[in-house]
């Protein structure tokens, strides 16, 4: 696993250098409705980027790499996709938010990292979004991001 880590390190920045607070979005498959990732998404990175905070966006491994930063903003860090989600805030430990879709990367967060805010992003409830929740998973409709 620490092969994997230098490797992302050297082909891309992972730790910026600042010691600023971080959040991690998990965007997901290409599948989904791309109106969910170009605006929920690009909401949430904008407000974690009025916080301050450095945002690191990864993709689902399965899905083709893009340039996410001229999608959302510059400023991004983008990890490669290939890095297990699950093990990036041990990596990452300024990382204080998780944002994705209702997935297992959600659920070993919680359980690894019990005081990281996670947060589900979901079109609609489903039985697995309800699990996350009832253990700690914070929701955010689409519909709710879009309007604030």
């Amino acid at each position: 696993m620490r092969e994997i880590f230098d490797y992302a390190k050297g082909s891309t920045q992972i730790e910026p250098s600042t010691k600023q607070e971080a959040s991690l979005v998990l965007l997901p498959r290409s599948g989904s409705s791309k109106t969910v990732v170009s605006t929920t998404f690009k909401q949430i990175i904008d407000f974690e980027r009025t916080k301050g905070r450095v945002v690191y966006l990864k993709s689902h491994p399965l899905d083709s790499p893009l340039d996410y930063r001229t999608h959302f903003n510059p400023e991004l860090v983008v990890l490669p996709s290939f890095l297990p989600s699950e093990v990036i805030p041990a990596a990452i430990p300024k990382i204080t938010s998780i944002y994705g879709p209702p997935n297992t990367s959600l659920l070993a967060a919680k359980f690894f990292f019990p005081d990281l805010n996670v947060y589900l992003i979901e079109e609609k409830t489903t039985e697995f979004s309800m699990k996350l929740r009832q253990i700690g998973v914070k929701s955010i409709t689409a519909a709710r991001a879009r309007n604030s």
